[in-house]
């Protein structure tokens, strides 16, 4: 068992900077953050008889906070949304914060509060759809009206923690082993079904279209078709993140000691093995294990954690091999 706690200061980040400068950001040492968390690990010989069994456990939590930013900032808001060149920016351009005291990363929006109804009490907001069947988003400072400062933080990709377990069993000339990860908590904010189910007739849908609110049915968290609606990050498009997945399984069966020195050789294995066979999870996107502008050459990519956003998603494969030792 392994206990952490680490503060890292001068920070390298992209830092906003004043249109005027010309540039939209400059890369400056900045802030501290402190990481600290435990790391578990457990090997078992559970059978050492004829019939081998061994289990490998890891186990991982990690607890990421912001302790300083500069300039007595108390935040500082980014966004990672896609633009394209002919509709220009994809949604708001905050989706994120980085905040004193909160984890790195955490998704800032609005509160989604389903759908309105004939006969609600209608907020005053410019640009917000105030009308049946419309969004309904609340109103955090209860000033009746619909506007930025409505918005908070309203979730946090890092996971509560994440594990893996692996069994390997050895029966005479054969071999089995069996790998599971898992992760538990941590949002994914998908810009992909932001996109599908914003139902303003810009690009296709999913079936939850079919769910839409009309007048004949009124009991749904599916707005209304609307060419006018705006896309915005908020908890609509948020999701639980957590899967179990069967990230690989093997067989193999190694030849005996006596037909490998007739063939002059070591050792030969045969094997078949596929890798990302299941998946338990409530995300309903393809893989909720992907990742959109967190790859090795983003700059922030640590910060654009539980993005989705046509990320492609780990495939399932399968291989038949053949292993010589000279």
């Amino acid at each position: 068992m392994d206990y952490y706690e680490k503060v890292t200061t001068d920070l390298l980040f992209a830092r906003p900077v004043p249109t005027y400068v010309g540039i939209r950001s400059q890369f400056q040492n900045i802030g501290k953050i402190e990481n600290k968390g435990i790391e578990l690990t457990l090997n078992t010989k559970n059978l050492v008889g004829d019939l081998k069994w061994e289990t490998d456990f890891i186990f991982s939590r990690n607890r990421n906070k912001v302790l300083e930013l500069p300039d007595n900032n108390t935040a500082i808001f980014y966004g990672s949304a896609p633009g394209h060149f002919l509709l220009g920016t994809f949604a708001s351009g905050q989706s994120q914060v980085i905040k004193v005291g909160e984890p790195l990363g955490v998704f800032y929006g609005f509160t989604y509060d389903g759908i309105y109804q004939n006969g609600d009490v209608f907020l005053d907001g410019s640009g917000f759809e105030e009308e049946a069947g419309g969004e309904k988003f609340r109103d955090l400072d209860g000033n009746n009206q619909l506007n930025n400062d409505d918005r908070s933080i309203i979730g946090d990709p890092n996971p509560d923690f994440t594990w893996s377990i692996n069994n390997t069993f050895r029966y005479k000339a054969f071999d089995l082993s069996v790998l599971f990860l898992g992760s538990q908590g941590g949002d994914m904010l998908s810009y992909t079904l932001m996109e599908l189910d914003i139902l303003s007739g810009a690009n296709n849908a999913t079936t939850d279209a079919l769910r839409r609110w009309s007048p004949t049915n009124p009991n749904t968290d599916v707005p209304k078709a609307s060419s006018g609606r705006s896309k915005r990050v908020s908890t609509r498009w948020l999701y639980d993140a957590s899967y179990i997945r069967l990230k690989n399984i093997m067989l193999g069966y190694n030849l005996p000691k006596k037909m490998t020195n007739n063939l002059k050789i070591r050792s030969l294995k045969l094997y078949a093995s596929a890798q990302n066979l299941l998946t338990w999870t409530e995300f309903p996107g393809l893989d909720p294990e992907v990742g959109y502008r967190n790859g090795a050459n983003s700059a922030n990519g640590n910060l654009m954690l539980g993005l989705d956003y046509g990320s492609y998603p780990n495939v399932r494969n399968y291989t038949i091999g053949v292993k010589i030792g000279l």
